[in-house]
């Protein structure tokens, strides 16, 4: 029980990818549709690497 997911899995899972490849927030909320809130509290404390 309890509230349903607003956002499905594998829309997190390619905002993680897309995190993972060095996109802004702005830019995978853009292309998923989950607000930038949200993607702060699904994918953490990833960071990109500085090249």
């Amino acid at each position: 029980m309890g509230r349903p997911n607003a956002h499905p899995d594998d829309k997190i899972d390619y905002a993680r990818l897309l995190r993972a490849q060095g996109n802004r927030l702005g830019e995978i909320a853009a292309k998923t549709g989950i607000p930038k809130t949200s993607l702060h509290r699904h994918l953490g404390a990833i960071t990109t690497p500085i090249e």
